[in-house]
């Protein structure tokens, strides 16, 4: 039966490649954690320049801000995604001067500030009533045209 024996310098040499190893694998850390500092402050800033765009639907901005939200979830920065009153206050700041009223409302009325829920809701009301104003509006015109155009041509009969 043949036993193996582990010399003294075998062991230093395995403890070196441990250290070596603890030392690269602290290095990765280091570099992984600078890397997701960057990441979620390009993320953040990502957050605070959000605007809805003129034209664009409601439900398309509140999927970005979710979604940038998720990602600076994914990236460490837990407090960001569950600081409702700061979202809150983002998708706010995010709403075009279209929405100018109702974000003055809200934020005007509301002490303490409403659920992020409560304010996509009223955000929305408030996106629905002024689709309806416009369509009644520009409907309204084209009537008007139309009685216009009319009355010109029985005139000129």
């Amino acid at each position: 039966m043949q036993h193996s024996r582990i010399t003294d310098s075998a062991l230093s040499k395995d403890k070196d490649i441990t250290t070596s190893a603890k030392f690269m694998q602290d290095a990765l850390k280091r570099s992984s954690e600078n890397k997701s500092i960057c990441n979620q402050l390009n993320i953040l800033t990502r957050l605070t320049n959000l605007r809805m765009k003129k034209g664009e639907k409601i439900e398309v901005n509140f999927s970005i801000l979710d979604n940038i939200v998720s990602e600076l979830g994914l990236g460490g920065a837990q407090t960001a995604c569950t600081d409702t009153p700061l979202l809150t206050v983002v998708l706010l700041a995010s709403m075009p001067t279209s929405f100018s009223q109702a974000v003055t409302a809200i934020s005007m009325v509301s002490d303490p500030l409403p659920s992020n829920e409560s304010v996509r809701m009223k955000l929305r009301v408030f996106a629905l009533t002024s689709e309806l104003q416009a369509r009644k509006s520009s409907s309204s015109t084209a009537t008007a045209t139309v009685v216009l155009a009319s009355n010109t041509t029985e005139k000129n009969k």
